[in-house]
Formats: structure tokens, C-alpha cells, sequence
């Protein structure tokens, strides 16, 4: 229902008044409990069950990794952002050790999607994990080094790495060293299928169409032509130098040509080798292009300088390193392998994969100004050293980094990628990573038992608003403190951190890797160890404004401003256990839209009124005519009752009955006022139970008093002993036990909003101000769950 003039305001209330009569026990005969008031939503109502949380309640279990056995405590914080990248908010803090987790129950706003925890050692080390808010309770356990959760993309049983065998350096029947006896020497004019010949210095080309044709070049020659038909083997012996002067390809079926040791092959040209050629090379091997393809075979010992490109093309080519290989380029395609292997070097100003159904694999040192991976293959594997000196571009694809090996870049695009590391790899960028889309199976991806790390200078998004830029998870360390945030908000996430996943510092990386011949390693910065500084302060930066209707069992005209209070301020001292002995906050008078006289007070719902030693208040004003015992709870409670004002108006100042900062035209609009309240327990209690759903904050209106009396709590909260039962089920409510403050249409008598709120002015519906509020009650809860951000300017306070 919706209030359109003053007119109607002044019929509501005498109605409502002549209703409420029986608020008071010497006139209840004029209370009608069947009596009902219109819907003020409509025809709107909200699903059974909904309880109006515009914040999720989890329970926290925190276990650190100890390392110094129980000696010392961690500090452990929880986070709304990334405290390494962002100015985060520390939303509860504890201690723990060995044997000792840290556990609270955690009240976190709909606006955060995802919570930090961090964890820090004694030694000054500390890292991060992050956890979704939506998942329910949260157990936080350091000493777990995370898991990898998605499966690998399944490929076919014919593709895979590559399982070339290399040469035998010592078989003489592939390396000889020496001329058989009674073979002939070469004649370009005669060479006959099945024969053998002796190349010497003499000798200006070679053509021979002869088959199985074995050739000893026992001399230096230069070639100017060259030619041998299938199944022909070509021998250099040590210490021999061939130069082609012409471009070539070797062509034939099944032939093989073998650089002995200290020997040369030159070819200032082309060099190609084909359909199942073979080329082994244990000396020298120059060339100015290198082309393999159709199942070639190229194996290097020794060194192999290419002024130009180095590829790999078609067919099932494989080209194994076990020496040095240099090259201006290095490009594979189509179904090319190439492995180097854990002696090999490779040296190259670019090297680029983009061969679907081939492989890469590299187990020694491979050194290139820039990389580019652009296919999607589960075969590419770094398994030692690779550095990159500028840029590497990792696009539709699987990048897997082998345990204990390296990967150094300047900079790193990845789009569309995954990176799998295993324990105790490591990923530096010592520029910027620019990230472009990654699903969430996409990202690094720890899948060791032990951490991997991934350090980075600087992370970007090629779209600043993009949600899906990266994800981390399983066995992992982040080193970054220059990245973008993780959410827009909470339903657009741009970056995870998941199962087990963790982020660090670079000032307090607590991962040590250790320098070998394929690491570049990892050192940490501790300090001495040293117990955290007891007592330790918690500043709980919560925020929340409630807002109430006071008519109730009525409904009243669901403005939502007849009590605006805003809580806020909350801090605490812990000890070794992670408890206090008192607790302070703010309570903010912010707003009066009831003309009646109403009070105020809180319900401790986790603590009994013997539990608190002494009630202090400090600031504006406070309770007065409350009956209260000596330690300042409300008298004749079980729980402890916190009087906060028993009078709204007079708190603020304005006179009974006036409109206070709900109506701009009101002569009574003035500031807000705070009151500071300190609570003494008489011994240890957890913060815990100090979470926005054990703080019942209630409105008693009439100034009612003595008991029985009228109060109003929030959907849900449970009433005082003090309270008058016999309106529960009446008129518009529907209370019942463990259900209290619901009406028939399960629409509640206030709200908790986090943060700060705009109310409603005097007369407007919540639901006409707020455009999502509707859709937030009819789901329950499950859409528009934000709905307080989108407001109409023109009708709130």
C-alpha cells in the first residue's frame, strides 16, 4: 500500500492506533486480532523459508601450516579483497598453531563473492588463499597443498609425445670411422645398386640412381650437385667438411646422411630433408634454411647453426637435440615433434608451435627472444629450462611445466590457455602477463604434490571490464602484487584462486626453491620467528544499517523508515585463544519516520545476561528509564539485553511525533547522533557471537516499558522474555516458534542492509524506490541480490 497524500498518512494512522489499543493490557478488549491491513506490497509475497539475509553466515576453520612445530602462533586475517594486490578490509582476525585452528563464524555481505585468508608465520612469511562466499562454510587448511580439479582434455591414442630413439653414437655402422676394405672410389658415372664407394677430394658432385648405395666421404669436398636415390646412406667421416653450394632437398625415400665426429655439413642454401629421410649429425651442421618434413628425422649431437629458419612441417617429422642447436627461427607445424633433450642447448630468436597433432618437449636449455603457442595440443612440455627474453604468446592452448623446471619471460599473453606446473616449478615474468579470456577450467594450474610458483611482475586484461581473465588453482603459489581485482562485484568474477591455490608477497614469499642446472630457484626473506604481540586489536570494519516499520502485527505503509539505525564501529582485544573479554561499537541514530515513541535495544543472542560484567556508553545519550541490574543488562532477561535509547525523538532531539530526516520539508531534520557502548564479560567469549545474526537489534514502540510489552525484531530474530506473546499469529503476522516476525505473506517488519543505506523518504514504498526489491523478495532471495545499489535518487532521504 502506498501513501500518496498526508491525508491518507493521518487516516493510517488513526486506524492503526485504534487497532493497537490492545497493545496495552487494561484496554484489550478493543484489540481485534482477526483484524488485517492491505498487502502494502500488492499482491506480492515472499517464498516460505525466505529469511531476508542480504548477507551469507559461514562458518570458518582455519588450519596454518606450521613450521615451527607448535612454537609460535600464526596470525591469520580474513580479507574482502587481496590484501597483496588491493586495499583490502580485514574482516576478522585470529591466532593459530599446530594443534590450535582458528574458528569464527564469519558475516559476509551479498556484495562479496569472494573472501582472502591469509596466513602469517611467526617468521614474517605469510600467504593468501581465497575461498567463494557462496558455497557454504569454509575449512581453511594451509598444510594442504591444493589439487588440481578438472580433468585433462582427452586426445586421441595415436597422438602424443614423440618416442624417437636416438642414434648410437659408438654404432660404427652408422658412424664409421673408417673405409671398409675394397671399396671403390666414386665414379659420378658409375654408381650401381648395392655397392659401396669411397668419396674423395676430387669429387664435384653427386648423382647416384642407384639404390642401397652406401657413400664414405673420406676427403673435404664441395658439391655442386648432389643427388641419391632411395635407401642410400651417406657417410662423413670424422673430420671431414661437405659443402653443398646449391640449395637441396633430399628427397629419397628412406635415405640417411651421418656427420661424424669433428665433421661438416655446409650448405649456404636450402637444406631440406623428406619422405623419410634421416639426417645425424654428431660434428657440424650449417645451413641457411632447415626444412624437415614427411617423417624426416633430424638428430643433432653435435652443433647446428641455421642463419635462418628451423622447421618442421607436415607428416610425422621428428628432430631430437642432444647438442646445441642455434637458428634465427624455430617453427613447428602440422604434425612435427622436436625434443630436447636434457644435454641439448637452443638458442633462437623466435620459436614458434603451432602443430595440432604433434609435440614439443624440452629437457635441457632452450633459449628465444620470443615464443608463440597458438594450438591447442597436450603435448607441449617444458621440462627444464626455458627463457624467454621478450615476449611469449600463449593462445588456444596447453602449456605444461614439468616439476622442478623453469620458465622465464619478459613478457606473457595468454588467451584461451592452460598452464599445468608441477611441484616445484617455477614461472617468472619479469614484465607484464596480459590476460585475455580464460574459462575456468582454463589458467595456471598446480597438479604436484608440493607448490609450484608463478611470479609476475605486473598482470593487465587486454579488457578492463572483462570477468574470466585468469584463474589459479590446485598446488600453486601466485607472486604478484600489481594485479587487477578479482571481482567487479560479486556475480562478475574475474579471477579465482581454488583449490588450494595460494598468493604471496614478493616481500613474504614463503616458498624456498632451490637453484639446479634447470632452475633458476626461489629464495624467501624471513625474520626470526617471534610471537605475535598480545592482546591483539581486531577492528571489525562491518557496517550495517537496519531499517524498521512499527506497526507491527499491522503492516504498516512499508517506507521503511520509521527507525533507521546504522551499527557500526565494532572492535575487540583477543588473547592466545583467539577470544575477548569486551567488545565496543557504534549504534547510529540516523533517521525517525514513526510518530510514536519508540525504543531501542539489542539482544545478545549467543550470550546469557550473566556472561556480562559491566554495560558502559559514551557519546550522545543513552538509556535512561530501562530496568537494568548492576552489571547495565535489562533485568529479568536470560540472554543479555543491551538498552541503547528508550526514547527515539528525545535522543535525537526533536520533539514526539515529528518527522526526523524521512520528510525534506520537516522543521525537525537534524544530524544523526552515535552512541558508544562497551561491553565487560565476566570471562572469555568467542567474537564469533558477535555476527550480524547474534546481534538482535529490536524496537519496543509506546515506550511500553513494563511487561508484557510489544517488540519488533527482525524476520527470523527471536523475542525477549519480556515480550508480549499474544499478537504472534494475529493480524497480519504469522510468528510461530523459531519463525518469529513473519507476516502471512512472509514479508518481514525490517531489514538488514550492508554498508551504508538510502532510505526512503516519508509516504514512498520501498518497492517504488527500489526498483529490484521486489524481485529480490518474490525469488527469495536468489536474484537481485544487490537490489539496495539501484535506487531512485528522487525519492530517498
Amino acid at each position: 500500500m502506498k501513501f500518496r497524500t498526508f491525508f491518507e498518512k493521518i487516516t493510517w494512522l488513526f486506524i492503526a492506533a485504534v487497532s493497537a489499543i490492545g497493545c496495552m493490557e487494561t484496554d484489550k478488549d478493543y484489540y481485534d486480532p482477526d483484524l488485517r491491513f492491505p498487502n502494502p506490497l500488492g499482491e506480492i509475497s515472499a517464498p516460505t523459508g525466505f529469511n531476508w539475509n542480504t548477507s551469507a553466515i559461514l562458518k570458518l576453520n582455519v588450519h596454518v601450516n606450521d613450521t615451527h612445530n607448535g612454537q609460535y602462533y600464526y596470525v591469520v586475517e580474513v580479507f574482502d579483497q587481496n590484501p597483496y594486490i588491493w586495499n583490502a578490509t580485514v574482516l576478522q582476525k585470529g591466532v593459530a598453531k599446530k594443534g590450535q585452528a582458528f574458528s569464527t563464524v564469519l558475516s559476509v555481505s551479498n556484495e562479496i563473492g569472494m573472501i582472502f585468508i591469509r596466513q602469517t608465520a611467526p617468521d614474517g612469511l605469510s600467504s593468501v588463499r581465497s575461498y567463494s562466499t557462496t558455497e557454504g562454510d569454509i575449512n581453511c587448511d594451509f598444510t594442504e597443498a591444493g589439487t588440481r580439479t578438472m580433468a585433462r582434455t582427452t586426445l586421441p591414442t595415436t597422438r602424443g609425445f614423440s618416442e624417437m630413439q636416438a642414434p648410437d653414437p659408438n654404432d660404427t655402422s652408422l658412424f664409421p670411422t673408417s673405409v671398409p676394405a675394397g671399396v671403390d672410389i666414386y665414379d659420378p658415372n658409375k654408381c650401381e645398386s648395392g655397392k659401396s664407394y669411397k668419396v674423395t677430394a676430387s669429387t664435384n658432385r653427386i648423382n647416384c640412381w642407384g639404390t642401397n648405395v652406401t657413400l664414405y666421404i673420406t676427403e673435404n669436398v664441395t658439391l655442386n650437385d648432389f643427388y641419391m636415390a632411395g635407401n642410400c646412406r651417406l657417410f662423413i667421416l670424422p673430420g671431414v667438411t661437405v659443402t653443398l653450394n646449391q640449395g637441396n632437398n633430399f628427397g629419397q625415400n628412406d635415405c640417411i646422411i651421418t656427420v661424424g665426429e669433428n665433421a661438416s655439413l655446409i650448405v649456404p642454401a636450402v637444406l631440406q630433408i623428406d619422405s623419410n629421410y634421416k639426417l645425424y649429425n654428431l660434428g657440424e651442421v650449417k645451413a641457411n634454411t632447415f626444412t624437415c618434413t614427411n617423417s624426416s628425422y633430424f638428430y643433432n649431437a653435435g652443433t647446428a647453426q641455421i642463419a635462418g629458419t628451423l622447421d618442421g612441417t607436415n607428416g610425422n617429422v621428428n628432430i631430437l637435440n642432444d647438442g646445441s642447436i642455434s637458428a634465427n627461427s624455430i617453427l613447428l607445424a602440422g604434425g612435427s615433434h622436436m625434443l630436447n633433450s636434457g644435454s641439448g642447448i637452443i638458442n633462437t630468436q623466435t620459436t614458434t608451435l603451432n602443430t595440432a597433432s604433434g609435440s614439443w618437449e624440452n629437457f635441457g636449455s632452450w633459449t628465444t627472444d620470443n615464443m608463440d603457442i597458438s594450438a591447442w595440443n597436450n603435448f607441449f612440455k617444458n621440462g627444464c629450462k626455458l627463457i624467454v627474453n621478450k615476449k611469449m604468446n600463449l593462445r588456444e592452448t596447453l602449456f605444461t611445466i614439468d616439476s622442478d623446471s623453469y620458465v622465464r619471460c619478459e613478457e606473457l599473453y595468454m588467451n584461451n590457455t592452460r598452464v599445468d606446473m608441477g611441484k616445484g616449478s617455477l614461472f617468472e615474468v619479469t614484465g607484464t602477463a596480459t590476460y585475455g579470456y580464460q574459462t575456468q577450467d582454463k589458467g595456471f594450474k598446480g597438479t604436484g604434490t608440493d607448490k609450484a610458483v608463478i611470479k609476475i611482475k605486473k598482470a593487465v586484461a587486454t579488457n578492463p571490464d572483462a570477468t574470466n581473465i585468469i584463474h589459479y588453482a590446485g598446488a600453486l603459489l601466485v607472486i604478484c602484487d600489481d594485479h587487477p581485482q578479482a571481482e567487479r562485484d560479486a556475480w562478475n568474477i574475474r579471477w579465482t584462486l581454488t583449490n588450494g591455490a595460494e598468493w604471496a608477497s614478493e616481500a613474504s614469499n614463503p616458498i624456498t626453491i632451490d637453484k639446479t642446472e634447470c632452475n633458476e630457484g626461489l629464495n624467501t626473506n624471513p625474520t626470526e620467528p617471534e610471537e605475535p604481540t598480545f592482546p591483539i586489536l581486531v577492528n571489525d570494519p562491518s557496517v550495517y544499517t537496519l531499517v524498521y516499520e512499527d506497526m507491527w502485527p499491522f503492516y504498516g505503509d512499508y517506507d521503511m523508515n520509521d527507525i533507521v539505525l546504522k551499527f557500526s564501529g565494532m572492535n575487540y582485544l583477543i588473547d592466545k585463544n583467539s577470544q575477548t573479554n569486551q567488545i565496543n561499537f557504534n549504534v547510529t541514530l540516523q533517521a525517525i519516520g514513526a510518530t510514536k515513541a519508540i525504543s531501542v535495544a539489542l539482544m545478545l543472542d549467543q550470550i546469557n545476561a550473566s556472561a556480562v560484567s559491566n554495560v558502559s556508553y559514551s557519546g550522545a545519550t543513552g538509556p535512561m528509564t530501562f530496568d537494568v541490574t548492576a552489571s547495565g543488562v535489562e533485568a529479568g532477561q536470560q540472554k543479555a539485553v543491551i538498552p541503547l535509547m528508550d526514547n527515539a525523538h528525545q535522543f535525537l532531539g526533536a520533539p514526539q511525533g515529528s518527522f526526523v530526516n524521512t520528510h525534506k520539508e520537516s522543521l525537525y531534520n537534524v544530524g544523526e547522533k552515535t552512541l558508544h557502548v562497551t561491553i565487560t564479560f565476566a570471562g572469555e567469549v568467542n567474537p564469533s557471537d558477535f555476527n550480524i545474526t547474534s546481534l538482535n537489534f529490536f524496537i519496543i514502540p509506546d515506550i511500553n516499558l513494563f511487561t508484557p510489552r510489544k517488540e519488533i525484531h527482525l524476520l527470523g530474530y527471536q523475542p525477549t522474555k519480556l515480550a508480549n506473546g499474544k499478537f504472534w499469529g494475529n493480524n497480519d503476522d504469522n510468528s510461530q516458534a523459531g519463525a518469529y516476525y513473519s507476516s502471512k505473506e512472509n514479508l518481514s517488519w525490517g531489514v538488514i542492509v550492508p554498508g551504508a543505506f538510502r532510505w526512503p523518504q516519508e509516504y514512498k514504498n520501498i518497492m517504488d524506490v527500489y526498483p529490484q526489491f521486489e524481485g529480490w523478495v518474490t525469488s527469495g532471495g536468489t536474484t537481485n541480490t544487490n537490489w539496495w545499489t539501484e535506487y531512485d535518487s528522487q525519492y530517498i532521504y
